[in-house]
């Protein structure tokens, strides 16, 4: 296929939001297109605020399908490969990949050791906000 044929991310895009808009159910598919605006809105125009999304009342359809959904239409629209992947790197994290990298062990190993670092940090992260909270509670209490 040629240049001149191969359809835009944004085209890509949108067909794969056809193939979701047939198999989710309404609600979910209408917060995940919601916050796919809004994080267009945000791209096209950088130091904007952003809106809350999904809505209070619609936190109920924010599943975790929504979220993955959400994440493959993103790396569809950054790169315009559709062949994403979610992947779980452990501890915690999961990220969006294309087949190239999901065949690649040594990026995949390196994906899982970023995941560690990051929970790591996370954790130590933690332990000093916990130790200011108790050391702010003992002054607090004397």
């Amino acid at each position: 296929m040629d240049d001149a044929t191969e359809p835009s991310p944004g085209d890509k895009a949108q067909m794969y939001l056809e193939t979701l808009r047939l198999r989710m159910d309404p609600e979910p598919y209408r917060v995940l297109g919601e916050m796919l605006q809004e994080i267009v809105r945000l791209v096209a125009a950088p130091g904007r605020a952003a809106e809350q999304v999904p809505a209070p009342e619609d936190e109920q359809y924010y599943t975790d399908e929504v979220r993955d959904e959400l994440m493959v239409l993103v790396a569809i629209l950054l790169t315009g490969r559709m062949d994403q992947h979610i992947v779980n790197v452990g501890n915690g994290f999961i990220t969006v990949v294309d087949s190239d990298a999901l065949a690649d062990e040594s990026r995949m190993a390196h994906l899982r050791d970023q995941a560690a670092e990051r929970r790591r940090a996370s954790n130590e992260q933690e332990d000093v906000l916990r130790g200011i909270e108790e050391a702010t509670r003992q002054c607090d209490e004397a």
